[in-house]
């Protein structure tokens, strides 16, 4: 099932192709997006299959499940990561716009937004979900949301606790 937030992206995405041309993207500021996107996607990957491995997958399969996969990945981005740093700013678009900010939202727990190389092309956003413990493995009570506004390239974050 598609999320609502989702559909609703991937309408405003559909019309924007459907009424407007494209934007021109500059070639640096496009693969500086891709590296960013890809870091943060892999990072993301990762953490999921250490998760699935610390749960007893090595014990079926040997000690290094996905060793030579997660080398794989890792050469990838490194080697986009090396040619967008070959532009000069690796942390900024051509026009001084950030690639990415980050905002703590409690303990390590932190909120990142890759923007968009194309401004007019950005759309603020919100999400939110259950905070992870800082204690265990498990959930805390408390709920955290973030929203992004693309003006000011900030995200705001809020821990909203259960009782």
């Amino acid at each position: 099932m598609i999320d609502e937030t989702l559909r609703a992206r991937l309408a405003r995405h559909t019309q924007t192709v459907q009424t407007a041309p494209p934007t021109p993207l500059r070639a640096d500021d496009a693969l500086k997006y891709a590296a960013a996107v890809l870091r943060k996607r892999t990072n993301w990957a990762l953490e999921n299959i250490g998760i699935s491995e610390e749960r007893g997958s090595t014990e079926d399969y040997g000690d290094d499940v996905h060793g030579n996969a997660l080398e794989a990945m890792y050469e990838v981005v490194e080697e986009i990561e090396e040619l967008a740093a070959r532009f000069p700013d690796p942390r900024h678009y051509a026009d001084g716009r950030q690639i990415k900010t980050s905002k703590r939202i409690v303990g390590c727990f932190v909120a990142e937004h890759i923007w968009h190389p194309v401004a007019a092309e950005e759309t603020p956003s919100n999400y939110g979900g259950r905070l992870p413990s800082l204690t265990d493995d498990s959930t805390s009570p408390a709920r955290y949301e973030v929203s992004t506004d693309p003006a000011t390239q900030t995200i705001h974050t809020r821990v909203v606790k259960s009782v």
